[in-house]
């Protein structure tokens, strides 16, 4: 994890110098019932055969509880890339395609690719800031109306969690409909669930009385709660 962590430091610094943007490829698996320790050991068969470095093509797999995708996997590259990046062909390794197919591909009910991007004018950390983070509360928004007073608020919002000490990644996708992220890291673990939430307090303290009443009518004409779930990594199906 903290060979992941360094290059995630370098790849910001670099990307950010040249004014590239930042995205992940991410797979999200829905397992098929009953198959799910036939998914987890050919997972980990296929991990340790084609992705066991970090440092080479290796990936973080995290388990997802609650939330409309319960039980399922999420699949994140532990290397970010630019869209430019991404327009370069990829050549396949060999045989690892069929291997996939025979270990992994008959236990996965069905499966869902997004490229997500990262946002760090919404965003409270770094990504390198997760470094040994393994746990994460997740809230998706489908938005609705891109308006410039929307994405006014949700800077706003952003000074709130700052104040309030909560580390947020804020990532976007355009695959399928413009959807948003917002992943709190839990360094503490769960019991960081525990704390009373306090963000409207917070927010109008920063931005004024009542000030959360207005915004929020302003946000609901922006988006839409669409889900909210937990991540963990799996130890066993990552990338060492």
């Amino acid at each position: 994890m903290k060979k992941q962590v360094l290059f995630l430091v370098l790849f910001f610094l670099c990307t950010l110098s040249f004014g590239q943007r930042i995205t992940f490829r991410t797979t999200l698996n829905e397992v098929k019932l009953a198959n799910r320790g036939s998914y987890q050991a050919g997972s980990e068969k296929m991990m340790l055969k084609y992705y066991p470095s970090l440092n080479n093509d290796g990936r973080i797999v995290y388990n997802v509880t609650g939330g409309k995708n319960d039980g399922s996997y999420l699949i994140m590259p532990a290397k970010p890339s630019s869209f430019a990046e991404s327009d370069i062909p990829t050549s396949l390794i060999e045989g690892r395609p069929d291997f996939w197919r025979v270990n992994v591909l008959p236990f996965i009910e069905s499966s869902q690719t997004d490229i997500l991007e990262y946002q760090p004018d919404f965003s409270t950390s770094k990504l390198e800031e997760g470094e040994n983070v393994e746990k994460y509360l997740v809230t998706e928004f489908t938005v609705i109306n891109r308006t410039r007073a929307g994405l006014e608020v949700r800077k706003k919002m952003s000074k709130a969690w700052e104040k309030m000490g909560h580390k947020m990644i804020v990532f976007s996708t355009w695959t399928g409909v413009n959807r948003i992220y917002h992943s709190r890291l839990l360094p503490n673990g769960w019991k960081e669930l525990d704390a009373v939430d306090n963000f409207v307090t917070v927010y109008d303290e920063l931005h004024g009385k009542e000030a959360w009443v207005k915004d929020l009518a302003i946000l609901n004409e922006y988006w839409e709660r669409a889900d909210s779930f937990l991540l963990q990594v799996n130890k066993t199906l990552s990338s060492k």
